[in-house]
């Protein structure tokens, strides 16, 4: 949850959540390379994949983006994967026209698969995960643990 979200006094900050490599954290709008679009207009009535109808970096930032420029997207031209693995793979495979995504993991893609950014949203704070009725000992263990914890891809280990 947002930082500055008000839970009352039973809730306290557990852990303030950051960005890999200290990145803002915002959602960017990506197009394949080929398609030559100038601009967020040029999105208008297009096919895109967004996280979730939930989602603050895959579908919330973006939706007011498109909004301020006055591009809507109908819901019958929207498809909501739930995954950025899912929405990068729509794109890419041409299922449809633009996926919002992001912006640390769409940069990191984009560089990777000749996609052109045709949007970023105002940057957004992480937030934060939030304690209930946990005794100090216990939010400093579990702060510990969570501190603790590797990302758990395969390119870190080592075999």
């Amino acid at each position: 949850m947002p930082l500055e979200h008000d839970f009352g006094s039973d809730y306290w900050p557990l852990l303030n959540l950051q960005v890999l490599n200290g990145a803002e954290l915002s959602a960017s709008v990506l197009v394949r390379g080929s398609t030559a679009v100038p601009d967020l207009q040029a999105l208008s009535g297009v096919r895109i994949a967004f996280l979730s109808p939930d989602s603050v970096t895959g579908y919330l930032l973006a939706r007011d983006l498109f909004a301020s420029v006055g591009v809507e997207h109908k819901s019958d031209r929207i498809t909501y994967t739930r995954t950025s693995v899912g929405a990068m793979s729509l794109l890419l495979h041409k299922d449809v026209f633009a996926a919002v995504i992001a912006t640390p993991l769409a940069d990191k893609w984009r560089r990777d698969n000749d996609l052109q950014l045709v949007g970023v949203t105002e940057a957004v704070n992480p937030g934060a995960l939030w304690s209930k009725g946990m005794s100090p000992a216990m939010q400093a263990s579990c702060r510990a643990a969570f501190l603790g914890l590797s990302d758990g891809s395969r390119s870190s280990k080592s075999y």
